[in-house]
């Protein structure tokens, strides 16, 4: 694998390892579904960069005696089990969610959540944007994704901030509505 591929996919999987662990500490904290839906999105985003790593070295390979015509194959099997994966953590993001709306939690809000996801969405409009530009120099369909992807978490985290401010401002049943919406990205994955 080219030195600057495994660059952009080993800075993608600790960047995504990073948000996943400050932001389940602070879903927690906040006991926030929308924030909990962003840190199990960064989650999905370090199995994607997994299979990403793997099958981006995979498919480079030169073809063999058993794959007379390359391992192109490998990169749309990785989004395929990352797909399945997403779908079925979205569902049980969905049903928490509902359940947040119908019976509002109590959010603890302060301003480490507030930073938290305004950290999360600058760190990934510029890991996008060394996606694109390494996903475009090397041609790779799997790191375009990964750009794109990287682009929709800022989407997500601005949803999330969006419930957490309504939150703040009492209307707790709000963070459950963010969180169908970061479901439904988790599902576009």
């Amino acid at each position: 694998m080219p030195r600057r591929l495994k660059k952009v996919t080993n800075l993608t999987l600790a960047v995504n390892i990073i948000l996943f662990l400050i932001k389940v500490f602070i879903g927690f904290i906040s006991n926030s579904i929308a924030v909990i839906s962003e840190a199990v999105n960064s989650l999905t985003d370090i199995i994607s960069s997994i299979a990403i790593k793997i099958s981006v070295k995979v498919s480079r390979q030169q073809p063999d005696a058993n794959h007379q015509f390359g391992h192109n194959a490998a990169q749309p099997i990785a989004a395929f089990i990352v797909a399945v994966f997403a779908f079925v953590v979205g569902i049980k993001i969905i049903e928490e969610s509902i359940n947040r709306i119908v019976n509002p939690a109590e959010i603890n809000t302060n301003l480490i959540v507030y930073v938290v996801l305004i950290i999360t969405m600058v760190t990934k409009i510029y890991l996008s944007r060394y996606q694109r530009n390494i996903g475009n120099l090397f041609e790779s369909p799997a790191i375009k994704a990964a750009a794109i992807d990287s682009l929709n978490d800022v989407l997500a985290a601005g949803i999330a901030l969006a419930g957490i401010i309504a939150a703040d401002a009492g209307l707790n049943y709000v963070d459950g509505i963010a969180g169908l919406f970061i479901a439904s990205f988790i599902l576009k994955t």
